[in-house]
């Protein structure tokens, strides 16, 4: 029995438009927090938490080694939210050989709530901090969509199952 493992081996930062925004030294994605509520009765050994229906905001935290005129002028917009593209490869390796290269993509929309350039000091790189709150972000793997994550329009599919379908017909949308 083989074995089968991925690893993404690099990345790169595009606007949506497909245009090249400079070097990232990271990309932190945010993560899904679920809300949840506390819930107690009577008669029960001790309380439990359900889930609301609503996730925590999202953040994204993207590193720069360097300044980057149209990284900075994507992000730093104040009356539009940032289009953002990471595109990676992510290697599929089995029993010590890789056997395909599958294209990940990370799209994001969202505004700058943190721009910080960075430290300047001699013969090192200066690493500019950018914080952004998404409103959206959609996480493929070889064309499917994993998640696929839109706060205002009330969506969450998972594997391109809509969780929140039913919770939008129930509220004549």
């Amino acid at each position: 029995m083989s074995i089968q493992t991925a690893r993404i081996s690099n990345a790169a930062l595009y606007s949506a438009g497909k245009s090249y925004l400079g070097r990232a030294k990271s990309i932190e994605v945010p993560s899904l927090k679920r809300l949840t509520e506390k819930y107690e009765g009577l008669g029960m050994l001790g309380g439990i938490e359900f889930p609301t229906g609503a996730y925590d905001v999202l953040e994204a935290n993207i590193t720069m080694n360097a300044l980057s005129k149209d990284f900075m002028g994507e992000i730093l917009k104040s009356d539009k939210a940032a289009d953002l593209l990471v595109m990676s490869p992510q290697e599929v390796w089995v029993s010590g050989a890789r056997v395909a290269v599958e294209g990940v993509e990370i799209a994001m929309r969202g505004f700058t709530k943190e721009a910080g350039v960075g430290t300047f000091e001699q013969n090192k790189p200066t690493e500019g901090k950018y914080t952004l709150s998404l409103s959206y972000l959609r996480i493929s793997v070889a064309g499917d969509d994993l998640v696929l994550y839109d706060a205002q329009n009330n969506i969450l599919a998972i594997n391109g199952d809509d969780q929140h379908a039913a919770l939008r017909a129930a509220m004549g949308s």
